[in-house]
């Protein structure tokens, strides 16, 4: 230990009005509508989301991401994944046409096409390393 304390946060008693604020929620599957499953720290759990003051959004927007990659996974508002997939081939003096195939069957969607009509859309995975 460096003899740092771990800053906590004070203990709320009854009656406080508070803010909670959840990182790196990782959103579970589709429920009821007004709930929301997700994952925090490997662990399950659900949220009532129709209640008002409650607001989620992507963790990363995907306005700061966007164009899709080749590779990439992305999810919709309805919690359905997109994966992200170079229609040309490698050597293409083109370049990349990026198309999203759907889980939910909706293949080779154009992705502006998909953020139309199912978002928004956040980004769920990119890969970081050397392709």
């Amino acid at each position: 230990m460096t003899g740092e304390k771990e800053e906590r946060s004070p203990r709320p008693q009854v009656g406080d009005i508070v803010d909670i604020t959840l990182k790196g929620a990782r959103v579970g599957h589709r429920s009821d509508p007004g709930w929301l499953n997700f994952f925090l720290g490997g662990t399950p759990h659900r949220l009532l989301t129709a209640c008002p003051g409650i607001t989620i959004r992507p963790a990363t927007p995907a306005d700061e991401v966007w164009p899709p990659q080749a590779g990439d996974v992305w999810q919709d508002r309805d919690g359905d994944l997109w994966f992200a997939t170079d229609m040309n081939a490698d050597d293409d003096p083109t370049g990349p046409c990026i198309e999203f195939v759907s889980t939910r069957g909706a293949s080779h969607v154009d992705p502006e096409g998909a953020r139309r009509a199912w978002g928004p859309i956040g980004l769920v995975y990119r890969w970081q390393g050397d392709r």
